[in-house]
């Protein structure tokens, strides 16, 4: 039995015609979490084929592709927004900075609502 796990996988692309070939893959195939920083499900086999259809698109000499293997999305530790850890981000702030942070929240929330919904249709 195969088995399917998550993994983070991050590039660093210093060609932008590179870098978009490489983030356009990436995101048909994995959910952003940064710009540079996927999540992904698949078996093992699955995130090396993907790893070396992105290797075409790269100059291994000057670019850099990496896969974490990880529990659970959930298990991420963050600050500021993860959807994916629901409840375990960390935010700072000051008294002057609480009403820019009430707007802050307000659009982080409609953001990781759309991230959620788009990470439901992605893995079910």
């Amino acid at each position: 039995m195969i088995k399917t796990g998550w993994y983070i996988i991050a590039y660093d692309i210093s060609d932008n015609k590179r870098l978009r070939k490489v983030h356009k893959k990436l995101k048909k195939n994995a959910i952003a979490v940064q710009k540079s920083v996927f999540i992904a499900r698949g078996s093992e086999a699955d995130i090396n084929y993907l790893m070396d259809q992105i290797t075409l698109s790269m100059n291994t000499s000057e670019d850099d592709l990496r896969a974490y293997p990880i529990v659970d999305p959930k298990s991420l530790w963050t600050n500021g927004t993860n959807p994916l850890a629901q409840g375990r981000n960390m935010n700072y702030s000051s008294d002057k900075s609480q009403k820019s942070m009430k707007k802050a929240g307000k659009r982080r929330n409609k953001q990781e609502l759309k991230i959620a919904k788009r990470i439901i249709q992605f893995f079910h």
